[in-house]
């Protein structure tokens, strides 16, 4: 343990003894924040190195591009929900997406109404670009790495991302109706009873 968390520890203790309660807790890192900081230097350095190289690209617009790629025919909706913007918002993205020739708009065989993502030839020495750029950064990201560690990271990120993902699902999942468990209990014993 550092000097700074026995001096924590210390400060918490006597706190504590003054009668005001304060317990003795020994902070954890901050993994939120540390997923968030790292997210806003990944864009900040996409920023600046897409100006840098006169990529004529905003970074969502990049994204965007860079989500039709990896699953052409995705609909508008579920590219507005990946890219976690409104889908009014996404109409633009595509407009001046479209505007460069980059990728076309077509309706889903099966519904009309939908709208799939396809990319067009113009997009290929685009994606390049972008992708260029990711690599720098990826390369810089994991300076001191070798490769096992970066695949262990990759993989540990991945296993982080799917029990995420299970929590959530379970908390989003509709609750059972305990009323009427309850009332159908209660019936049940009912009939029971009539039937002894």
């Amino acid at each position: 343990m550092t000097e700074i968390e026995n001096g924590a520890l210390r400060t918490a203790s006597r706190a504590g003894g003054r009668g005001n309660g304060a317990a003795q807790v020994k902070a954890e890192p901050e993994f939120g924040a540390q997923l968030r900081e790292t997210w806003r230097l990944l864009r900040r350095n996409f920023e600046r190195q897409a100006r840098e190289t006169a990529l004529p690209l905003s970074r969502i617009q990049a994204s965007a591009l860079l989500r039709i790629s990896r699953k052409e025919g995705i609909s508008q909706a579920r590219l507005a929900h990946a890219l976690e913007i409104q889908p009014i918002a996404v109409v633009g993205i595509l407009d001046r997406l479209e505007e460069m020739g980059l990728i076309e708009r077509r309706h889903a065989p099966a519904d009309r109404r939908v709208r799939e993502l396809w990319l067009k030839p113009a997009a290929a020495p685009m994606l390049e670009r972008i992708l260029g750029i990711t690599r720098g950064i990826r390369q810089a990201a994991f300076e001191g790495f070798t490769a096992a560690q970066r695949e262990a990271f990759f993989i540990d990120l991945a296993r982080i991302k799917q029990n995420l993902q299970g929590l959530a699902e379970t908390e989003e999942a509709p609750a059972k109706p305990i009323l009427a468990r309850k009332n159908g209990s209660r019936s049940a014993g009912k009939g029971a009873t009539s039937r002894r």
